[in-house]
């Protein structure tokens, strides 16, 4: 993606799916405030999710999968308000799960399946399984909460680390 699309601040809809583009997600990105739509996905990026990201206030969708993004879930991904797809699964991203993530509607659908993230401590699991407790079907947060909580320890270890998918297919 060039980052000369920092200057398409009207743009809504940005649907790059499938085509042989690769590189890094740039952070001009973040410019495009007007987008709500971000559709990245079975292309060969890399790198790391531009913590601009937090910039798209009127993010709606946002699926960059079956990529090769690295790094960690960037906290600011808690502060997309309209957000009401989360789609980051396979991709090579690893840590700790931001509890920022708790601060998303209960409708978001989130796919962080075919990475190797983990939660960071009891606290944060409770604070995303008592916010999104409405889609403990399709969310993946509460499959790893319930991981964590039922086994009554504090922490999920590496080996825990979420591979498992989610039981709706992402959209």
């Amino acid at each position: 993606i060039p980052t000369i699309i920092g200057v398409l601040t009207s743009l809504t809809y940005l649907d790059l799916n499938q085509n042989e583009m690769g590189g890094t997600i740039p952070s001009q990105l973040g410019k495009l405030v007007t987008l709500g739509d971000l559709y990245i996905k079975n292309m060969q990026f890399s790198g790391s999710i531009p913590s601009e990201i937090r910039l798209l206030i009127a993010l709606s969708y946002f699926d960059v999968s079956y990529l090769s993004l690295s790094g960690e879930v960037p906290s600011e991904i808690g502060e997309l308000n309209s957000l009401l797809l989360l789609n980051l699964q396979n991709n090579l991203l690893v840590g700790y799960l931001p509890c920022e993530l708790a601060l998303l509607t209960p409708d978001v659908l989130f796919y962080i399946d075919s990475n190797n993230v983990m939660l960071s401590d009891e606290q944060s699991a409770i604070e995303i399984c008592t916010t999104i407790d409405s889609c403990l079907d399709t969310w993946i947060i509460p499959i790893i909460c319930s991981k964590c909580l039922g086994s009554g320890s504090t922490s999920i270890t590496p080996s825990d680390s979420v591979t498992e998918s989610a039981t709706h297919s992402s959209a």
